[in-house]
């Protein structure tokens, strides 16, 4: 039967000690390496300058069927109901026409709102050129 407590004759404990002290190195250096490489560490591009996060703000008339289910509220039939009423009428002239929207009131236009992109992208108040 074999003795697997047996060290290996090569190997002394400062030997031992030194290969531990280098794979330990390698590793922490791979670990640093990974790091740099995928940015870890780095401000996240969602962070303004003042420290708040970035809202991502959907076009209404451009927006593709799983962006607007990423939205609190929207699920996969009313996002399929927005898309068809684009699809009938042509584009949003407003975000408020999105009431029009079988399913969506009042209130479910007041919470979204912060969160739709003004159509044509520009923001309330500003003109044409």
């Amino acid at each position: 039967m074999p003795n697997y407590n047996r060290r290996l004759p090569w190997l002394n404990s400062g030997d031992r000690l030194a290969l531990a002290i280098v794979f330990s190195a390698l590793i922490g250096l791979l670990v640093f390496h990974y790091a740099r490489r995928v940015g870890l560490g780095k401000a996240s591009p969602q962070l303004e300058q003042s420290g708040k996060i970035a809202v991502h703000r959907v076009d209404i008339n451009t927006a593709e069927h799983w962006e607007l289910q990423a939205l609190h509220g929207i699920g996969e039939k009313l996002a399929q109901d927005i898309i068809e009423y684009r699809r009938e009428n042509g584009r949003f002239e407003t975000v408020d026409e999105l009431a029009e929207v079988a399913g969506i009131g009042a209130k479910t236009l007041n919470r979204l709102r912060p969160y739709l992109m003004p159509v044509g992208g520009k923001e309330r108040g500003e003109k044409g050129q």
